[in-house]
């Protein structure tokens, strides 16, 4: 070895505190985002809510068909508007 001693490495005093610099932002700005209720009506949130409504239909009754919506006709017929784009796992998972 040379005759130089090596000292122990010191952390920025930032460094253990740079996850929640981090997070506190991107927290903040979903916040604002989730804070305007127009953006529940359309855009990306209305992906979400089709999610949660096929996940909400998904029984054993309807032989775990996703759909969005079903409706009766005159002669008592069940017919659906399906949505089988996704496997079914995720909605699974979302109904639990």
């Amino acid at each position: 070895m040379s005759g130089q001693e090596r000292r122990p490495a010191t952390l920025s005093p930032l460094r253990p505190a740079a996850p929640a610099l981090v997070l506190l932002p991107a927290l903040a700005a979903a916040c604002l985002l989730a804070s305007d209720p127009d953006r529940w009506a359309g855009g990306g949130s209305r992906i979400a809510l089709n999610h949660m409504a096929v996940a909400e239909n998904l029984s054993p009754e309807h032989r775990f068909l996703g759909f969005y919506e079903q409706w009766q006709d005159g002669e008592g017929r069940l017919h659906y508007v399906p949505y089988n784009r996704f496997p079914v796992l995720g909605h699974l998972l979302i109904k639990l």
